[in-house]
């Protein structure tokens, strides 16, 4: 067969009736940043990147009894490296004719295989929540050969900027969500476990379109918790740069710094008690910078969550699914 002729027959093939093709789709991001009257003015800029329309290529879906899921991948705001975001949309089934449902980002933790996180998002859209797993930079099919999985192993400079493209690819993410026709643009949330939920906590109060969060296992004072960590401890001495200067470069990616931009009755915090990777000054520093939102403390350790794991996803679910709190923050309270 000659080469035209085969591309010819390959092309008729999948175009046969039941093939199942990848798609492409369009969706839109604002330019960041919104709402800059809120501030911290310098800290923002940070994060100000153009409005951009963006293609979108879902994979072939695979249908199951109550959701359906399909591989996704577009363009990340920032190209110089990592410049492919990859990850997975699971899509509730049998909605009537024009029903929108919720939506929320899922932002994994620090490595693993993901699985809690995957089927958080299976179970979220299970019961009426569309959901998109994101990948971080650097995990998954975005982790470049030769490297260990994630980013803060990687040089100070290049861990800070790519902790602030993580952000903006969960803020795309939510972009994608509201492109879908199925899902109410007005209901995009986020949901984040561990360093998903730091990540997450800071794309919330970059763009305050986001709105039900739900932060499992995140806190603030991000040096402090580096401090803690092997991976952390590391990354402090290669730095070079005393310890009040790291600080203040932190400030740029800490949560804390942009919590007064985040309406505390739209979050949900889970927490564990005896965390030996958070700790709860951690969690209590973020809980303040949020305006005290509604905190469960867990009696486990960090791993010992998954323990709780059906608790959790019912707790999520159930945030999710209520419609965006009222603008007010709460007043000062006993801690």
């Amino acid at each position: 067969m000659k080469p035209l002729s085969a591309l010819a027959f390959a092309f008729a093939c999948a175009c046969a009736p039941g093939a199942a093709l990848a798609e492409t789709a369009l969706a839109e991001s604002p330019a960041l940043p919104l709402r800059p009257e809120l501030g911290p003015a310098d800290l923002l800029a940070f994060y100000r990147v153009p409005a951009e329309r963006f293609a979108v290529r879902l994979a072939p879906e695979r249908r199951h009894q109550h959701f359906a899921v399909r591989e996704v991948s577009f363009p990340s705001p920032v190209r110089e490296r990592w410049a492919t975001v990859h990850g997975a949309y699971y899509r509730p089934v049998g909605l009537a004719p024009g029903q929108r449902v919720p939506a929320a980002v899922v932002v994994h933790h620090l490595g693993g295989r993901f699985d809690a996180e995957k089927y958080l998002a299976q179970h979220l859209a299970q019961h009426g929540v569309a959901a998109f797993f994101l990948s971080l930079p650097n995990y998954g099919r975005r982790r470049e050969p030769g490297t260990r999985q994630g980013f803060l192993r990687f040089a100070p400079e290049l861990a800070l900027a790519t902790f602030r493209q993580a952000a903006l690819d969960a803020i795309r993410a939510g972009d994608f969500l509201r492109s879908r026709p199925e899902v109410d643009p007005e209901r995009v949330g986020l949901v984040g476990v561990s360093l998903g939920a730091f990540v997450g906590a800071l794309a919330r109060g970059v763009d305050p379109r986001l709105g039900r969060t739900a932060l499992v296992l995140g806190g603030g004072d991000l040096a402090g918790v580096l401090e803690g960590r092997p991976e952390g401890v590391d990354l402090l001495e290669r730095s070079g740069l005393p310890l009040d200067e790291l600080r203040r470069l932190l400030r740029s990616v800490d949560p804390v710094s942009f919590g007064a931009r985040v309406e505390p009755g739209d979050v949900l915090m889970i927490n564990a008690r005896n965390d030996e990777i958070v700790p709860e000054r951690s969690a209590r520093a973020l809980w303040r910078a949020l305006g005290r939102p509604r905190i469960h403390w867990l009696r486990c350790g960090h791993k010992g969550v998954v323990l709780h794991l059906l608790w959790l996803m019912n707790e999520v679910l159930d945030h999710l699914r209520v419609p965006d709190a009222p603008s007010a923050r709460r007043p000062p309270g006993p801690e």
